[in-house]
């Protein structure tokens, strides 16, 4: 089968982050939204270990500012216990890219009415506990090139700034204290996949960009 992440509008106007599980053949099995009353976009999907699913994506509705980072973990069915939707889809999203193991994992945009299944807020009880935010700021520094299948360039406003790297999962694949304004990184030893970057200056700001390791 397949998996696709994006995001949904709903009736509300707002958009709500998007989880669809297909056949082989693209034919639905179920489809499932998160979010709010603002807006939340997924943009990654990755098979985590239990045979559930890990969204990362953007949210406006939790957190302190209009795009903290908003990770879903659910089951093999698309339920998370928080904030959950299930979709009627009207359009399918963009075409599938294959991924070896299965399943597929793709992106796009759909349009909805979902109804609510679990509401839009959550019990002390369930596993939806805020962790902390995090507000991206992206003009602070540069990134490139992205994609890349060798190294990445960092040219920040300043240097003394911490740096790390995580991958979809939340694991830290690097971590390192950096003096340069402009610093490269050897990824060619990444596995293939989408990385997160911060950089935290001494003030404790801290800004987030996202590349693809090809």
């Amino acid at each position: 089968g397949h998996v696709v992440s994006g995001y949904s509008m709903v009736s509300t106007g707002n958009e709500d982050a998007l989880l669809i599980s297909t056949d082989s053949s693209g034919n639905i099995l179920w489809s499932k939204t998160y979010g709010g009353i603002s807006t939340e976009r997924a943009y990654t999907v990755q098979p985590s270990a239990d045979g559930g699913y890990i969204l990362g994506g953007f949210t406006g509705s939790f957190g302190s500012s209009p795009y903290d980072l908003y990770l879903i973990k659910t089951n093999n069915t698309g339920y998370s216990g928080c904030n959950e939707n299930s979709s009627a889809l009207s359009t399918f999203p963009a075409p599938f890219t294959a991924t070896t193991p299965s399943p597929a994992v793709a992106s796009g945009i759909s349009s909805g009415n979902p109804s609510v299944v679990t509401g839009s807020g959550c019990l002390i009880s369930t596993p939806c506990i805020a962790t902390g935010t995090i507000d991206v700021q992206a003009k602070e520094f540069l990134l490139y090139p992205n994609p890349t299948s060798s190294s990445i360039k960092l040219i920040a406003e300043a240097g003394n700034y911490f740096l790390s790297i995580k991958n979809t999962l939340g694991e830290t694949v690097l971590i390192k204290s950096v003096t340069e304004k402009e610093f490269s990184v050897d990824v060619k030893d990444f596995p293939s996949g989408i990385y997160f970057v911060s950089i935290t200056d001494q003030k404790k700001n801290m800004v987030v960009k996202k590349f693809v390791k090809m």
